[in-house]
């Protein structure tokens, strides 16, 4: 009986979390433009912590989402370049208020600005994230080469990178 009761415990907590990690990662893809088309396989942290069950990001938070982009996608950016986000300037967002929250700039041909990296923002979100040297040192290396996408809006930089099939979204407040 003891078994049981644990095993339901157990259960409890692993569904628990597979439904935070995926209202979590809803939440990051309202961020993106819709043109953008993610797999499940979304990566991502946040100094916020546990504390931001109610709301995945807080207005001082920091961190950084990886999101794995469809094959469809991908080949629609390398057949198109550029002009594939001519209309990718707004973000999915979740209601008519979300308008301006996820307005972006006009998209540039990487390489990003390198003082996106070091103890520049990009770095400094992922950091905040928890990832590793190896991945912010990936992101970094095709980030500096002409073969990928990026976009800013306030405190947050979208860097699309076709060749790695991945969107990276960093932010900081």
């Amino acid at each position: 009986m003891r078994m049981r009761v644990l095993g339901i415990v157990v259960l409890s907590f692993v569904l628990a979390y597979c439904v935070y990690q995926d209202r979590v990662a809803s939440f990051y893809r309202k961020a993106l433009p819709s043109v953008l088309k993610t797999t499940n396989n979304v990566t991502w942290g946040s100094d916020a912590g546990w504390s931001n069950i109610i709301l995945p990001i807080r207005p001082e938070a920091c961190g950084a989402v990886v999101f794995q982009l469809t094959l469809d996608t991908v080949q629609k950016i390398q057949n198109q370049g550029i002009k594939f986000f001519s209309e990718a300037r707004q973000g999915r967002g979740n209601s008519r208020n979300d308008k301006y929250r996820y307005a972006y700039t006009e998209w540039q041909p990487t390489p990003v600005p390198s003082e996106w990296f070091g103890d520049g923002p990009v770095t400094g979100s992922m950091s905040c994230a928890g990832f590793g040297a190896r991945r912010m040192r990936m992101v970094e290396d095709s980030a500096s080469r002409a073969d990928g996408f990026f976009t800013t809006r306030s405190n947050v930089q979208l860097i699309v990178l076709p060749n790695e099939q991945i969107a990276v979204l960093t932010y900081s407040d």
